[in-house]
């Protein structure tokens, strides 16, 4: 019985990785449009006129927001390819350890660019 069980979890894993990725990719493009949005509506401020438009808070809050929403996708993908990495072989290990690093990247700089605002 334990022996099925551990099977089908293997089974979710590689839908579930899919899942995540593509996940994180539409948060990473929405934050991008958000961003670029934040950053047109920034630049509209002048000397004369040096408040932004109000609708700048709530970009950055946005930003903000898919920021620790692909980090918390971020770290399931993480827990994910440790799951499924750690009995395969060398080049799966390689593999994953690229889309984790791929991942963090991605956190890092959606975080970097939030914290900017």
């Amino acid at each position: 019985m334990r022996g099925k069980e551990i099977e089908r979890v293997g089974e979710i894993f590689p839908g579930a990785l899919q899942t995540s990725l593509t996940m994180e990719g539409l948060l990473f493009a929405a934050f991008g449009f958000l961003y670029s949005a934040y950053c047109h509506y920034s630049t509209l401020a002048t000397p004369e006129n040096p408040l932004r438009a109000p609708i700048v808070h709530k970009l950055a809050r946005a930003c903000l927001f898919i920021c620790i929403a692909v980090t918390l996708d971020g770290l399931l993908a993480v827990v994910i390819i440790i799951g499924t990495i750690f009995p395969g072989s060398v080049v799966g290990m390689l593999l994953g350890l690229g889309f984790v690093a791929t991942i963090i990247l991605v956190a890092v700089i959606n975080w970097y660019l939030a914290l900017s605002m």
